[in-house]
């Protein structure tokens, strides 16, 4: 027959309260580690949220300093901003 213990368990050791406040703050660990992996995931696969003209204008910065560091002649220049003005 099997080992029994006084509280109707197999082996006879009860953790009781000692259980049940770990079990708690683990599981308590798990679901806020879990919602906020969801969040990170969620931060790394959308847009961070700019706007259409915000984005624009960080490009238009952008081709400007290209221009002016030589790196675009003025008619890539003319054509790349006409581009971005649509």
């Amino acid at each position: 027959m099997m080992n029994w213990g006084h509280d109707g368990m197999m082996g006879g050791q009860s953790f009781g309260i000692f259980a049940m406040v770990f079990g708690f703050i683990f599981m308590l660990l798990f679901v806020v580690g879990s919602i906020l992996l969801v969040v990170w995931i969620v931060k790394q696969f959308t847009p961070g949220g700019t706007s259409t003209s915000s984005s624009t204008g960080n490009a238009l910065e952008i081709l400007k300093d290209r221009f002016a560091k030589g790196e675009l002649s003025k008619e890539e220049f003319a054509e790349m901003k006409k581009e971005l003005m649509k």
